[in-house]
């Protein structure tokens, strides 16, 4: 089977995707402390009040490894 890319290039390629993927996920879900009323003392009212952070790094790693799978197989195809 073909191999479009080294031991080095598809796992830089892969962690790429994976940064630039994690911007899309980041905001997803966000409340600010003053959406939710709960403003603590000397902290901006922007600041979130439950990141979620687990769940997102698995989102991205899914949405990633989607986005890496589909450039995988274009490729392969075109290479």
């Amino acid at each position: 089977m073909l191999q479009p890319f080294g031991p080095v290039l598809g796992p830089g390629i892969f962690l790429t995707i994976w940064w630039i993927s994690l911007f899309i996920v980041l905001p997803l879900g966000i409340r600010s402390q003053e959406e939710s009323g709960e403003v603590a003392k000397g902290t901006d009212p922007g600041a979130p009040v439950v990141t979620g952070m687990l769940k997102k790094l698995g989102l991205n790693t899914i949405l990633a490894l989607v986005i890496f799978t589909c450039v995988l197989l274009a490729a392969r195809r075109w290479g």
